[in-house]
């Protein structure tokens, strides 16, 4: 009951908080099928197509529906490599597909391919993927998208215990690896810039970033949100507007007398 509870915390913390504006999302890693809840759809059986690992996060996070993405129900070629559904390929290390697209030469694709966080071949059979607040499974990280603001305020809840700096590292691309693979890898929060497959397939704003919570961290991340909402943090940002401005000429001059 613990759990459910600092999930469900944790989520309302997220609305009241941080208000992002789709369902913060859960993933969970599936290992058999006893991992997917009876009313998941499946996309190739449900949906009639594949997708990308950032599309099943867009449409959990925009529809509010529970995904169950398998090596089957996968539509992105990348994803599939390094998210270990399919056996990888010496084409990919040696960065064939980063070369005259993110990068201009085969050797500058290999070392982003080198740097992309990857799971070992049939290292899960995939992932559920659906808005926490619909608790139909126990996530293993929470994912949640929001504007720049609305992530600094998760980057402040991580630090109130912590102190310091939160630091991140980004290729552009393959994003989906960061979100999930280098979560469960490292077991730290970090935050994300979308990359552009994100942006075409997922339906990520221009405004959007992604902030990434283990599940390890949910309570720590719910007590740095109260901590630093009591401190007097908010969102959206409260401007200063207690001045007095200075107008125009032209205003001042129709000005009438002023009361005492």
């Amino acid at each position: 009951m613990a759990q459910v509870d600092e999930v469900l915390a944790l989520d309302s913390a997220l609305q009241k908080y941080v208000r992002p504006p789709t369902f913060p999302a859960g993933v969970r890693r599936i290992r058999s099928d006893t991992d997917i809840p009876s009313t998941a759809k499946r996309p190739l059986r449900d949906l009639g197509v594949r997708v990308a690992i950032c599309q099943a996060l867009g449409i959990a996070r925009k529809y509010g529906w529970t995904l169950a993405v398998k090596g089957e129900d996968i539509s992105c070629p990348i994803a599939s490599l390094v998210h270990g559904f399919d056996e990888m390929t010496d084409a990919f290390l040696r960065g064939q597909s980063y070369e005259g697209m993110y990068n201009v030469s085969l050797e500058a694709g290999k070392k982003s391919a080198d740097q992309v966080p990857k799971c070992s071949l049939h290292e899960q059979e995939g992932y559920v993927i659906g808005p926490l607040s619909r608790r139909e499974y126990e996530p293993e990280a929470a994912v949640v998208y929001g504007n720049p603001a609305q992530i600094l305020r998760l980057i402040l809840a991580y630090l109130w215990k912590r102190g310091g700096r939160m630091s991140t590292s980004t290729s552009g691309a393959v994003d989906c690896a960061d979100v999930v693979t280098q979560t469960f890898r490292t077991q730290e929060s970090q935050y994300v810039l979308p990359c552009y497959g994100d942006r075409i397939f997922g339906g990520t704003s221009d405004e959007e970033m992604i902030f990434t919570i283990p599940r390890h961290q949910f309570g720590e991340i719910l007590e740095g949100l109260q901590g630093t909402h009591k401190a007097g943090i908010r969102y959206p940002i409260p401007s200063y507007l207690r001045f007095e401005g200075t107008f125009p000429a032209k205003y001042e001059e129709v000005r009438g007398k002023r009361a005492p």
